[in-house]
Formats: structure tokens, C-alpha cells, sequence
């Protein structure tokens, strides 16, 4: 899939923008807090119907304003977005998608982020995220599944905190949450396998160091339904005396290791940049399994801190086979290729394309 045009309207500094995104490449160019990163969010609110930056999205819209408007078009469709402080509304060739699950991933974005370094120290919750993000870009079944054992999840949750338990209703909450949890463990487990070999493959291409790095999904149970009863028949009294569900997906984790050492406390900063823009990478390999376009490539102040080796292997394994859009404040002479488009940005207004 390729973007060619991009409009904004009242979406975080810009008042409006229009802007036509290069097939191969676009250098988003300018200070920080010009408003480059904000190109990119909108662009990946398109993808995931929601924001890498807030949790609210009213926070989106320009101060002052009533609503925001995203919209796009590529070879084929147009896509909008509209934001208010009452909620959001999706549209697809002018028709309204009533619901995200039907509207993610149609258009696929990968994003790097500064931040993406700390996911190796974060929370198992936020590597869990990360995956549940991208899995349910490629499968609309993985999300709904993962929204229906979310609710269902809080129910029991609030059920398990009550002075006198309805132990009928916990049994009918268990009993429904078991066909959810296998199609999630499943599709994790699919995720993984897929994903391993290719990330081990970038990063030795992308840092040219011979390391072993792996990844591993250290899974709830096998993901067989009978195990998942069995599961949560046990978890039972445990759940009474800690008043929450203590067995589900919600206890898993995905682990990243270099030489067999958590790449948490053994990686140089310059190895676990590296280990995620190859994790990023590989999810193109993924969405081609999964028979999804090709997505689009947004990188946010990605260049900074790589060499020029470093920055020259990474643009040859893109190969501006894909679209590709990134934020800096300079152009580094790795990047003087013709295939791109240079866009300078001062204030939230274009101030210059060549």
C-alpha cells in the first residue's frame, strides 16, 4: 500500500496540512517540536485507530478546537478520522465503520519510536501489548478475541472483589473465557515462530555481530482447551484469597536474550536499538505471511545515534521496497539518494519540499 496524499485538520500544532507522501521515501525535516512526530502519530492513528502518545483522545485535538480530522488517500481508497472530546468516528471511502475491529489494519503501519528501547525493561504488560498490537493488525478474529476475554477478564475481576461470590456466574465467566485464551496463546505461538528466524537474520544484517539473539513467549498453558479448564479449576481458590483472576493470557510474557543473557541487563544501548529495529523489520515478513499489504514504514528520530554503517545497512534491507517516512533534524550523507522527498517543517507549517 502506498500513501499518496495526507490532510490534516485541527490535529495537534497544525491548524491544516496537506501533504503528498513520496512512494519510496519522505525526510520529514526540522527542529524538535516543529510537529515531524505528529505527521507519524497521525499516520499511525490511521493504522490503530489510536495514539502512541495519549491515552485520551481529545488530547489530539488543536487547542481551541472543536474536532480533528485525519484522512488519507492511497492507490485505492480513502480513509478519515474524525476526533471529538465525545469519541471518535471511523470512515472508508466515505462509508462509517462502526467498528474498529473492522477498520484496523487495513492500513498497516510499522513504527519506531525512541521509547520502543525500554520495552526490554517495561512491564511484561507493555511487550504483551506490543505483540497484541501487531497480531491484531494482521487478524481481526485475534482482536476480537482479545477484547471479549478483556471484558470478560474485568467482570470476573469485579465478581472476585464482592463480599459473597455468585460462584454460578464465575463458573459461566471461566467456562466463556476458555475458546478466547486458546485462539490468543495460539496466535502468540504462531507470532513467535514466525517471527524468530527473521529477527535473528536482520539483526546479524543490520549490526553485522555474530550474536545469538532469541525470543521467547513464556505462555499461560499450552493453549489446548482442556489444559485452560484444568487451569482455571486450580487458580480457584487462589483466586478467592487474592481477589483477581491469578491465571489467564494477562500473566504472560514475550523475553528477548542475547547470548542467552536478558537483553535487559547484558545489551549495550546501540545492541537493543538494534534488536528492535530488526523486531520492526521482521514484521514485514510477517504481514506478507499473513496476506496483508505492504505496510508503511514510519521511523521517528531513528538516525540519530546509528553510524553511517549502521544507517547504510538499514536503508539496503528497506531498499525503498517499501514506503518509508522519517522524522530528523539533519539529512546525514547516507541519505543523499534521488528516491526521496525532503519536506522542511518549522512550527506546525511546510516551509519548503525538494
Amino acid at each position: 500500500m502506498i500513501i499518496k496524499h495526507l490532510s490534516l485538520c485541527d490535529f495537534r500544532n497544525y491548524a491544516t496540512l496537506e501533504l503528498d507522501l513520496h512512494p519510496s521515501l519522505t525526510i520529514l525535516l526540522g527542529d524538535n517540536g516543529a510537529g515531524k512526530t505528529n505527521i507519524l502519530e497521525s499516520l499511525s492513528v490511521l493504522s490503530n485507530t489510536h495514539s502512541f502518545r495519549c491515552h485520551k483522545d481529545e488530547e489530539m485535538i488543536k487547542k481551541g478546537s472543536a474536532f480533528a480530522k485525519i484522512e488519507v488517500s492511497t492507490e485505492d481508497d480513502d480513509f478519515k478520522i474524525v476526533i471529538s472530546p465525545k469519541g471518535k468516528t471511523l470512515w472508508l471511502n466515505e462509508q462509517m465503520v462502526k467498528r474498529s475491529s473492522d477498520y484496523i489494519g487495513k492500513i498497516n503501519t510499522i513504527l519506531f519510536k525512541p521509547d520502543d528501547l525500554f520495552i526490554f525493561d517495561a512491564p511484561p504488560s507493555s511487550r504483551r501489548n506490543l505483540v497484541d498490537i501487531e497480531i491484531s493488525k494482521a487478524s481481526s478474529s485475534y482482536l476480537q478475541a482479545l477484547l471479549t476475554y478483556n471484558k470478560i477478564l474485568k467482570e470476573k475481576n469485579t465478581l472476585l472483589k464482592q463480599e459473597k461470590i455468585d460462584e454460578k456466574y464465575l463458573e459461566i465467566l471461566n467456562d466463556a473465557s476458555i475458546a478466547p485464551i486458546s485462539k490468543i496463546i495460539k496466535e502468540r505461538k504462531k507470532f513467535i515462530t514466525l517471527m524468530e528466524e527473521e529477527i535473528k537474520r536482520i539483526f546479524h544484517l543490520l549490526s553485522d555481530l555474530d550474536l545469538n539473539l532469541k525470543i521467547t513467549y513464556k505462555s499461560c498453558c499450552s493453549g489446548k482447551e482442556e489444559d485452560i479448564k484444568e487451569a482455571l479449576l486450580r487458580s480457584k481458590e487462589k483466586d478467592y484469597i487474592m481477589h483477581f483472576a491469578t491465571f489467564g493470557i494477562q500473566k504472560e510474557d514475550i523475553t528477548f536474550s542475547l547470548n542467552d543473557y536478558p537483553i535487559s541487563t547484558y545489551a549495550s544501548q546501540g545492541q537493543k536499538r538494534m534488536v528492535v529495529i530488526a523486531f520492526k523489520i521482521a514484521l514485514t515478513s510477517y504481514l506478507k505471511e499473513m496476506g496483508k499489504d505492504k505496510p508503511i514504514i514510519l521511523l521517528d528520530d531513528i538516525l540519530s545515534e546509528l553510524d553511517s554503517a549502521n544507517v547504510m545497512r538499514l536503508f539496503k534491507l528497506l531498499d525503498y521496497d517499501f514506503q518509508t517516512i522519517i522524522t530528523q533534524t539533519s539529512i546525514p550523507e547516507s541519505l543523499n539518494h534521488s528516491e526521496n522527498k525532503v519536506i522542511t517543517i518549522k512550527e506546525g507549517a511546510i516551509y519548503g519540499t525538494n
